[in-house]
C-alpha cells in the first residue's frame, strides 16, 4: 500500500506505509524456511520450476540457473548484466530499442558471449585468461571468480564507451 505525501514543489512522493517498512514485514528474507513448513516449500518451489521451465522469457540466464533455489546470490550492477543479457549488449539493445546490435569489431552481433569470449576488441582484457576457456560457453565458467572479475572490468569499459559515444 503506497501512501503519497504532496511536496510543497506539486510533486508526489511515494512512501510506504509504516507497515511494510519494518523489517519483520519484508516479504524476501534470507531465512524462507523459518517462514513456511516444508510441504508449502516443495509445492512452491515445485510451481517456481515449472513457470521458469515453461517460460519464453530469460533464455540467457537459463544457461545459468536450470533450477530455481531459494537461497540468496550476491551480484553487482555489471555482472547481473552478464547473468540476464540485459543492459549495455548490442543484442539487447537491438531487441528492445530498434537499436544498431552489431558489435563495434563489425563481426556479429553483440552478444555477451561474443563480448566476453570472442570479440577482438577485448582480446587484451583476455590475455591473461587461460586459452581454454575461449572454446567452451560461458555457462561452463561464469561463476568463477576470475572470470567473473575480468568480466565486470570488460563490462565497465564497455559502458563507459557507451556513454561517452
Amino acid at each position: 500500500m503506497l501512501v503519497f505525501q504532496r511536496l510543497k514543489a506539486g510533486f508526489r512522493q511515494p512512501l510506504f506505509s509504516v507497515k511494510f517498512c519494518k523489517l519483520e514485514n519484508v516479504a524476501c528474507k534470507n531465512n524462507v524456511e523459518n517462514q513456511y513448513s516444508q510441504t508449502e516449500l516443495l509445492l512452491l518451489a515445485t510451481k517456481w520450476q515449472e513457470r521458469w521451465k515453461n517460460s519464453a522469457k530469460g533464455s540467457c540466464t537459463k544457461k545459468f540457473f536450470e533450477e530455481v533455489k531459494f537461497n540468496m546470490l550476491y551480484g553487482d550492477f555489471y555482472y547481473n548484466q552478464v547473468l540476464t543479457s540485459h543492459g549495455v549488449f548490442g543484442a539487447h539493445q537491438q531487441r528492445l530499442f530498434g537499436k544498431e546490435g552489431v558489435c563495434p569489431c563489425g563481426e556479429q552481433l553483440e552478444t555477451i558471449d561474443h563480448s566476453l569470449l570472442k570479440c577482438k576488441i577485448w582480446g587484451k582484457e583476455r590475455d591473461d585468461c587461460p586459452t581454454s576457456w575461449l572454446q567452451k560457453d560461458i555457462s561452463d565458467f561464469v561463476f568463477y571468480s576470475p572470470f567473473k572479475k575480468g568480466a565486470i572490468d570488460i563490462l565497465k569499459t564497455l559502458m563507459s564507451s557507451c556513454l561517452t559515444s
